[in-house]
């Protein structure tokens, strides 16, 4: 079970890396740059209930450069977790954002709801090393 897990890693890991150095020919193009300051809060958080069933809590906190006058980015993930085993995960869940937003009809804060699912996979370099790979769809 475990080398046939590691091989589908494997094949995630190329699978993505051959969409991304594919991606840049079809970007868009870059009419300018805005230099700012962003400030970025999270917290990862898993709770294992049994060998194959666990939760995934994410609250995140995002400020522009106005810290204290400019709408800012405010979102939770909660979600299940099916371990496969230790090092690859299966999860799903659902995504509340509030953000910032600068059409009046929506009184300055824009809120979007959405599913997402997501793979996690570890690869262990030593004992001391730990390499995660994660591939969200949301």
């Amino acid at each position: 079970m475990r080398v046939l897990l590691s091989q589908q890693s494997n094949l995630l890991i190329i699978f993505f890396g051959a969409i991304i150095s594919c991606s840049d020919g079809y970007s868009q193009k870059l009419d300018s740059v805005v230099m700012g300051n962003q400030l970025w809060l999270g917290n990862y958080t898993k709770i294992r209930f049994s060998d194959h069933w666990g939760l995934w809590l994410e609250p995140h906190l995002r400020r522009t450069n106005d810290f204290v006058k400019k709408p800012f980015q405010a979102l939770a993930r909660v979600g299940a977790i099916y371990y496969f085993d230790d090092a690859s995960q299966l999860l799903a869940g659902y995504t509340f954002s509030s953000f910032g937003s600068e059409y009046e009809r929506f009184n300055g804060v824009e809120k979007e709801q959405r599913i997402w699912q997501q793979f996690q996979s570890a690869s262990y370099l030593s004992k001391r090393f730990k390499l995660s790979h994660w591939a969200r769809l949301e």
